[in-house]
Order: C-alpha cells, then structure tokens, then sequence
C-alpha cells in the first residue's frame, strides 16, 4: 500500500469505513490508465448506487491537477480530496482555480477530514439511514 500512515490510516481509512458500512463496492490504489497510457492509481474507488467515487487523500496542493486527471479517467461522478487541514484544502482549492480544473459531469469537494466524512454522510444520506419496518412487541403493539 502507498502513502504514510497519516495518509492511509487517518485520512483514507475512515472515508473507506464509512461507504463500507453503506454497502458500497470500496477499492483502495485502484488502478487508473490515463491519457498517454501511463497507469496510475486512485488512493480509494467507491461505487454505490450508481454512484462512482474518486477519492484522494493529499496532503499538499501539488498532485490535485493529477487528482482531476484521475477522476475523469474513472467517468467518476465526485471527486472527493480529503486533506490534514483546512489551510491545505484551501491552498488546493486556489490550486484548481488558478488552474482552471473542471470534472466533466462530476462534482468536486475538497475538505480536511472531519467535513469530508460529514458531507459524504449528507450526500448518501438515505442510503446511510434506512428506513426499518417497525417492530411489535409481544402483544402485536408497536
């Protein structure tokens, strides 16, 4: 497995066990070709519902244009970039602008940790809440 410990057990790791509990199809250094045929690898895959999720864990500004390169190659429906810090995700984000990055079709969010974990429960928020059939108690009351 690539990266450090910061990289893949606290900010990796805990976006992965959140789409595991939800029943996602989750893949860590998925294999990417990008355009040239060079291979490269997305730090986490997720699928769900329909749903096709790049997700990178940096923790500087330098590889998001990589990042964007990635998630296109994928067809991926959000580019989720989770970082250590607020400031690195600001940095990243004036990165994407300065260098103009799009998803085609695809949404982008760029977040330290605890937000990214917070937005991707909003964002499959039915999924991760599930309505239950009421249970009875023995006398056939609910």
């Amino acid at each position: 497995m690539r990266g450090g410990y910061v990289h893949n057990n606290v900010l990796i790791g805990p976006v992965e066990e959140h789409f595991r509990r939800l029943g996602a199809t989750v893949r860590r250094e998925y294999p990417v070709r990008l355009a040239g045929g060079s291979p490269s690898f997305v730090d986490l895959f997720v699928e769900l519902g329909g749903h096709r999720v790049a997700c990178e864990a940096e923790l500087t500004s330098r590889r998001v244009a990589g990042d964007f390169a990635k998630a296109a190659a994928l067809k991926a429906t959000w580019l989720l970039i989770v970082t250590p810090t607020g400031k690195v995700a600001e940095m990243s984000r004036r990165q994407v602008q300065r260098l103009r990055l799009r998803l085609p079709g695809g949404r982008v969010s760029i977040l330290p940790l605890g937000p990214a974990l917070q937005q991707a429960r909003d964002c499959f928020l039915l999924i991760s809440n599930p309505i239950r059939p009421q249970t009875t108690n023995q006398k056939g009351r609910a």
